[in-house]
């Protein structure tokens, strides 16, 4: 009984946290949304201008696509950011200001601005409402000039333990092994 309560509310928080932060206006969950940055990253901390737009598919909880464009000054770190699939614990939070955070514990952290009023307004609204999700985070490298980098984030049921409504011991395993490389990294 208890557990499932914990699931129950679980999955409340994550529907609870997608609805507010996603804008009001939005009729197309795949708009794009033109944004600003600063990033604490493996290259040092970085500017740029960015994007975010959902990638909804079937069989994810959430999935969505943030890419970075390095501004003049961040360039040159930023080339050193090599493409790579790990697993983290990413939290998200939503901040007074109408930014919000994406901080990927194993890799570095991004306060986000969007440009959009509704996606300000939403941020605004539902902070300082936070979420920690089990999640699969790809970089891919999509342009050299200017450097431009694209996070895919997804968070999957099949990283839930449905019985705990913790990650899975699957899950698990992998960020330990994303932990252990990105730790012999940073040496």
């Amino acid at each position: 009984m208890q557990r499932d309560y914990f699931k129950l509310q679980i999955a409340l928080a994550l529907a609870f946290f997608h609805a507010l932060c996603v804008p009001a206006a939005a009729d197309d969950a795949t708009e794009l949304y033109a944004c600003s940055f600063i990033g604490h990253t493996p290259a040092g901390t970085l500017t740029g201008s960015c994007t975010t737009q959902g990638q909804p598919e079937p069989g994810y909880i959430a999935r969505w696509k943030f890419t970075v464009t390095f501004d003049q000054q961040s360039s040159a770190a930023a080339a050193a950011i090599k493409p790579d699939q790990f697993y983290d614990m990413l939290r998200g939070q939503c901040l007074e200001d109408g930014s919000f955070t994406t901080i990927l514990p194993l890799w570095g952290d991004f306060v986000v601005r969007p440009e959009d009023p509704d996606y300000i307004g939403g941020n605004i609204a539902c902070a300082p409402v936070y979420q920690v999700a089990p999640s699969v985070i790809t970089i891919s490298e999509t342009s050299a000039s200017p450097v431009t980098f694209e996070f895919l984030i997804e968070e999957r049921p099949i990283d839930y333990d449905e019985r705990t409504g913790l990650p899975t011991q699957e899950w698990t395993f992998y960020y330990l092994e994303s932990f252990r490389r990105l730790q012999l990294s940073t040496k």
